[in-house]
C-alpha cells in the first residue's frame, strides 16, 4: 500500500464517465434553475415569454440545447484538465475549486459585463447563480469520482 506522500504525486488520470457525469448534472441545473427562475429572468431582462418565444419562432430551438450541453462538455473536461493538474482527488476539494473557479472566472466577468451594460442586478444574480451551482456539484463529480489506478 503507497504511503501518503506516494498517493499525492500519483498522476491523476481521467475519468471521462464522471466528466459526461457532470456535464449532464450541470445541464440538467440550468433547466431546473430557469424553470424555477424562468420568469424573474425574462422579468430582468426585461421582456416575458412571449416576446422571447417570438424571438425565435422561425427558428429551431434544438441548436440551442445542442450547444449548451456542448458547453457543459468543455467545462466539465477543462475542469478535469485542472483538477489533474491540481491533483484534486475528493468531492470536497472539488467543489472548493469549482467555487474557486467560479469566483476567479464566471462571477468576475459577469458582475464587470453586467455592470457596464447596467443589467438589473437579479439578472446578475441568476445569470451567476446558476454556474456556480454547476461548478459546484460538477466539482463534486469529477474530484470525488476517481477512476482506479489499473
Amino acid at each position: 500500500m503507497p504511503d501518503s506522500t506516494e498517493f499525492a504525486h500519483a498522476p491523476v488520470r481521467t475519468n471521462y464517465l464522471a466528466i459526461l457525469a457532470a456535464a449532464v448534472a450541470y445541464y440538467v441545473i440550468e433547466a431546473v434553475w430557469f424553470k424555477v427562475l424562468g420568469d424573474a429572468w425574462l422579468s430582468a431582462l426585461g421582456t416575458n415569454l412571449s416576446e422571447m418565444l417570438a424571438k425565435i419562432s422561425d427558428r429551431p430551438t434544438w441548436p440551442l440545447y445542442v450547444g449548451a450541453f456542448i458547453c457543459n462538455l468543455i467545462i466539465a473536461l477543462v475542469m478535469a484538465w485542472v483538477f489533474s493538474q491540481a491533483r484534486v482527488r475528493t468531492a470536497l476539494a472539488g467543489i472548493q475549486w469549482g467555487v474557486m473557479l467560479w469566483l476567479g472566472f464566471v462571477a468576475t466577468v459577469v458582475f464587470t459585463n453586467y455592470s457596464f451594460e447596467l443589467r438589473h442586478p437579479r439578472l446578475m444574480l441568476i445569470d451567476a447563480g446558476c454556474p456556480l451551482l454547476g461548478l459546484i456539484v460538477a466539482g463534486a463529480i469529477i474530484g470525488g469520482w476517481q477512476r482506479k489506478s489499473s
